[in-house]
């Protein structure tokens, strides 16, 4: 089978193809017989014990059926109390997310490819870079790390997965072509610094809503050359205090949207840094959710408040940045150095 034709939803194999376990219909029917009998005989009481006990295996046994089939647990998808796992496949090159009653095992068939490796105890786990002086040479604990070369598709298939962190998840996951994590619950995710850091086949990004939980997106999307089109416009940013190379980009790009939220309610109240948050973006042409004042700017803990070369060589983007309050800002180097659809603000120094 081609990876063009391997279904990416659910994980259940089809009716006709599954095995028949546990007891066929002529024996379920041979021992309610049985029973019937007993009640006739032995008398109600013992009878009723045994009947007791029947339903109870019965309703046992049916919980992981539908009819005649009989369900796997890795099978059946359960989004609050289930085990939260991803499914690396060398078939397909893909890193698959669920969340079900069971876990497979190396070697298994698991929806339509063979298992080649398994991760589980990534939702409350914060990953960082452990090695490496550059951003383009880190390691990171990151437990598919290994795979950074190998992954091209990534998709959330089942609901109710609630990490807190998606840190440097994917970072240089340089063969990565698509990302779905539409239906990854992103409402608790606190960082995600480097998470799509160096992707630079990644073509297709789908996020489901960040909360004002979110603190930081450090080297967010930076340098994913392919990438055309961010939208974070249903997240809620107010949390959001950095964005430190945010989208910045190394020389090849292709990036032309980006859409904050365009709530008030929602967009960032107090960013300290937006240094190279967009530089070298050279095709960024629509870029919302700035409002006619901008952010918040300034800092809780006495950081300096940096705009260095936020929008530098911006040359396709028009933006009037005239009216932002930039009295906290204490840097802002090349702001908008060779953007000159960009209008700078009146700085306070």
């Amino acid at each position: 089978m081609h990876a063009a034709e391997i279904p990416f939803g659910g994980g259940v194999s089809p009716r006709s193809a599954r095995r028949l376990r546990g007891q066929s219909t002529v024996e379920y029917v041979l021992i309610i017989a049985i029973i019937v009998l007993v009640v006739l005989v032995v008398g109600p009481q013992i009878a009723g014990a045994i009947r007791n006990q029947f339903n109870l295996v019965a309703g046992t046994i049916g919980s992981g059926t539908t009819g005649e089939n009989f369900y796997e647990a890795t099978e059946l998808p359960d989004p609050e109390n289930g085990t939260a796992f991803a499914v690396y496949s060398e078939d397909d090159n893909s890193l698959m997310f669920y969340k079900r009653r069971g876990v497979p095992k190396v070697g298994d068939m698991f929806n339509d490819r063979r298992v080649t490796e398994v991760y589980t105890g990534f939702e409350n786990e914060t990953y960082i870079r452990t090695t490496g002086d550059s951003w383009k040479t880190w390691t990171t604990n990151v437990p598919w790390a290994s795979l950074e070369s190998k992954i091209e598709i990534t998709e959330v298939v089942d609901e109710g997965i609630q990490p807190k962190s998606i840190a440097f998840w994917f970072y240089r996951c340089a063969a990565l072509k698509t990302v779905n994590l539409s239906k990854m619950n992103l409402s608790k995710v606190e960082l995600t610094h480097g998470a799509f850091l160096l992707c630079r086949s990644l073509t297709s990004l789908k996020l489901s809503p960040f909360s004002s939980t979110l603190r930081e997106m450090d080297d967010f999307i930076t340098c994913c050359d392919a990438l055309e089109t961010l939208d974070l416009s249903s997240s809620d940013l107010s949390g959001v205090m950095s964005f430190y190379h945010f989208a910045l980009c190394d020389g090849h790009m292709k990036l032309n949207t980006v859409l904050f939220p365009t709530d008030p309610s929602k967009q960032p109240k107090l960013v300290y840094d937006m240094s190279c948050m967009f530089s070298n973006q050279t095709k960024l042409e629509t870029l919302e959710g700035f409002g006619e004042i901008g952010w918040g700017l300034g800092s809780k803990n006495g950081n300096e408040v940096n705009l260095s070369q936020c929008f530098q060589s911006c040359v396709s983007l028009k933006l009037d940045c005239s009216k932002w309050n930039v009295s906290n800002v204490t840097k802002h180097v090349n702001f908008n150095h060779n953007a000159p659809g960009v209008i700078a603000p009146e700085w306070a120094d």
